[in-house]
């Protein structure tokens, strides 16, 4: 298993369950994948109602150790030949299948300067909160929207800026957005952003009026998420797909991209690879 995000512990529970010994290769530090920025109750877990992502690392944590199932970190695949799964290291597994669960990241914004900005996320905005705060969120799907929201309930200045007219977020999430007080600019887009005085940065905003500059202390860029694909390993899924699974939320449109789904396709992609397998052993050699 390469990933120790939801799918892939998902896969290897049940890898486990079909008399398998599965071995996960996370890259970072962490178990979680992306319950690891969660900072909000979990609420449509079935059966778990409300549960904080943190206790809900912690019970897949125990489920893996009680099921003897390895959990390598710091491991960076980078390729998988269907005898073998190479490591960054230059390590190499011997692998007859590789269930592929990469996860997504989060998409990167067009425009000068912005790679110079430091990631961080809501929750460490609202934990640090200083009197002379001002963020500005890109994005109008549901993340943006919510971050938005949370940000300016807490009366951190907000402004919301999303290149369209109209937001993509849900209804509910717009509700709240219009009543938390958070300033929204559409359809506006950033074009630039300049270091200044301080820890600030200068944003460059272009409107329908025109283009504005606006000094805040972060910007949060939430525009969506894509696959974070490693090529070769990719590539191992549309050579081999007997051999090799891609699951979770990279390989789910982005409608159905969930904490139930990972769970789920990590049973699917071990149940087809089990079949796989059995009819790799009785299909006549001839």
């Amino acid at each position: 298993m390469v990933g120790a995000g939801p799918a892939g512990i998902s896969a290897a529970i049940w890898a486990k369950r079909m008399g398998w010994e599965p071995v996960i290769f996370e890259r970072s530090r962490c178990l979680g994948g992306q319950l690891t920025d969660f900072s909000l109750p979990i609420v449509d877990l079935p059966g778990l109602p409300e549960i904080l992502a943190p206790e809900l690392v912690d019970r897949l944590r125990k489920q893996l150790q009680d099921l003897n199932i390895s959990v390598e970190y710091g491991c960076q695949a980078v390729s998988f030949t269907g005898q073998r799964l190479v490591l960054a290291d230059g390590g190499e597994i011997a692998s007859s299948r590789m269930i592929y669960a990469p996860g997504v990241r989060g998409r990167k914004l067009e425009a000068e300067g912005i790679e110079g900005l430091a990631d961080t996320s809501t929750s460490q905005i609202l934990a640090s909160a200083q009197p002379r705060d001002r963020v500005l969120v890109v994005g109008g799907g549901d993340r943006a929207v919510e971050a938005a929201s949370r940000l300016a309930e807490a009366n951190i200045p907000t402004v919301l800026v999303h290149w369209r007219s109209v937001l993509r977020a849900r209804s509910s999430f717009q509700k709240r957005l219009m009543m938390s007080g958070a300033d929204v600019r559409m359809p506006s887009r950033v074009c630039a952003v300049r270091p200044t005085e301080g820890e600030r940065v200068r944003v460059e905003i272009q409107g329908p009026l025109g283009v504005e500059s606006l000094d805040v202390s972060h910007v949060l860029v939430r525009i969506g998420m894509e696959p974070d694909l490693t090529p070769d390993l990719a590539q191992a899924f549309t050579q081999m797909p007997h051999r090799v699974r891609l699951i979770g939320d990279a390989a789910e449109p982005t409608c159905d991209r969930s904490l139930v789904v990972a769970f789920a396709s990590g049973m699917r992609a071990v149940k087809a690879l089990v079949l796989d397998a059995d009819s790799d052993m009785t299909t006549d050699p001839k």
